[in-house]
């Protein structure tokens, strides 16, 4: 068997060692030449020629996998394809290779399944030919001082195929700058049609928009000067929130006794059904229901519901309603997650102080062919969440209790902040500014109530919530 890898870019050098774990003639399937040409970023198609030897039909499953070591980012590529092959006969068979825009080393694995049927799920022991290599892209000279800082961007959309490689980050910050598509394309070492292929991908999906200067981000761009300026608006903002609810958490226990006695709240704190009883839980309530339903809903989108993902999901994270990108890292950026969900009769809320992991249950897909359905999704079983029933007509007893004082605050916040904006040439009114802005406020806040110890910090770190 002839396996041949293509060497030759200026943006990658590629290092492959090649281990072939088939011998010829495997379950009756004999590969002959094989052809990965691995040169550049975006899909790229390979070939094997595969002659099925056995006397009946087969059925084979083409599995890529690319895992890149980044400088930060380390996005994931999987591919799967079908084929049937008939008896006695030889084919070249073409399979892609999907490689995002990203620099430092990627491990690629190509794996043959022979499998009962092409809707049949892969077992262990169906894989009858594989190869392995890594390929690296290199970091242009021009390119480095763009790599100095981080570029954040909303909780979960990070993990999103859209954004979790470097390229998908700078395009918006390059084009911002008012740069060409040449101009990027010579900056990051690649050809202007992987640069136009992105473009024609994010504005399909709102995050670029097409003006007479050529695409522009629709999001604001937070460079890291105008992160430094409003920062200490945020930082100041959670000390004078935290005293507000250090005072109100000092009178609330006493607030819960009162229900009990009037009967409008369970006394056993284990009572799930009661819809009330999470109250006896203050970090998940000041965290979730007050800093996000509550508070952050009146800052960021009000009077509208803050449903950050809607049409969309938490694996796609398709919001560019609610999207930014921020020069600077965990400094300039909050950590907590907030999905809130509605339903004709209910709602759910999904929070954490940290952003999860998340299990996505999808397709395997590429650029060239995204994904537009909704994705099922899970919590892994290190970071399942903590669930409780909500009854809001007793949850917004304690949020009144809680809220008390803190209406000076966001007013002042708002103003500062709108100011602030104006002068920095930022747009204020757009919900993905004011969005990454509450999450660094909220961050805080938190933060600052458990080191004054007016919270503790509870496990798990995510919850649930279902209201009604």
């Amino acid at each position: 068997m002839k396996a041949k890898f293509w060497i030759g870019v200026t943006c990658a050098v590629l290092a492959l060692a090649v281990s072939v774990d088939a011998q010829s003639g495997s379950r009756g399937l004999t590969f002959g030449a094989f052809d990965v040409p691995l040169t550049r970023w975006g899909t790229q198609q390979g070939t094997i020629e595969v002659t099925n030897e056995a006397g009946y039909l087969k059925f084979l499953k083409i599995e890529t996998h690319l895992q890149f070591e980044g400088e930060y980012l380390n996005p994931e590529r999987v591919e799967r394809f079908n084929y049937i092959l008939p008896p006695g006969e030889s084919r070249v068979i073409d399979f892609d290779i999907s490689v995002p825009g990203n620099f430092g080393k990627a491990m690629l694995d190509i794996t043959v399944h022979d499998v009962v049927d092409t809707l049949d799920d892969i077992f262990p022991g169906q894989d009858v030919f594989r190869q392995s290599g890594q390929i690296r892209f290199k970091q242009s000279s021009e390119i480095v001082p763009f790599m100095q800082e981080r570029l954040t961007v909303p909780p979960r959309v990070g993990q999103s195929l859209d954004f979790d490689y470097e390229f998908a980050r700078l395009l918006p910050l390059f084009l911002s700058e008012g740069k060409s598509v040449a101009e990027i394309a010579a900056l990051a070492d690649t050809r202007e049609e992987y640069v136009r292929r992105v473009v024609d991908s994010m504005e399909a999906q709102q995050y670029l928009a097409s003006t007479v200067e050529g695409p522009r981000p629709t999001f604001p761009v937070v460079r890291l000067a105008q992160a430094e300026t409003l920062k200490p608006l945020a930082d100041d903002a959670a000390i004078k929130l935290a005293d507000v609810i250090a005072s109100n958490l000092a009178t609330y226990r006493g607030l819960l006794d009162s229900l009990v006695s009037a009967g409008r709240l369970a006394a056993d704190s284990n009572e799930v059904l009661d819809g009330g009883t999470v109250m006896y839980r203050p970090y998940p309530i000041v965290g979730a229901m007050l800093l996000w339903f509550d508070l952050g809903q009146e800052f960021i989108s009000d009077p509208r519901p803050l449903v950050i993902f809607h049409g969309s999901d938490p694996c796609n994270a398709n919001i560019p309603m609610y999207m930014y990108l921020v020069e600077g890292g965990p400094v300039f950026n909050g950590s907590h997650y907030y999905n809130l969900q509605l339903e004709r009769t209910r709602f759910s809320v999904n929070w954490g102080d940290t952003i999860p992991r998340l299990e996505c249950v999808h397709n395997y897909h590429s650029l060239d062919r995204p994904l537009r359905d909704r994705r099922d999704w899970r919590y892994p079983t290190d970071q399942l969440p903590e669930v409780h029933i909500l009854d809001t007509s007793k949850v917004y007893i304690g949020l009144r209790h809680l809220r008390a004082g803190t209406v000076p605050v966001i007013t002042e916040l708002s103003d500062a902040l709108r100011q602030a904006a104006e002068e920095l040439d930022l747009n204020f009114r757009h919900l993905g500014f004011r969005y990454w802005f509450w999450n660094l406020v909220a961050d805080r806040t938190l933060d600052n109530l458990v080191e004054r110890g007016a919270l503790v910090r509870s496990e798990p770190r995510y919850y649930r919530f279902e209201g009604r």
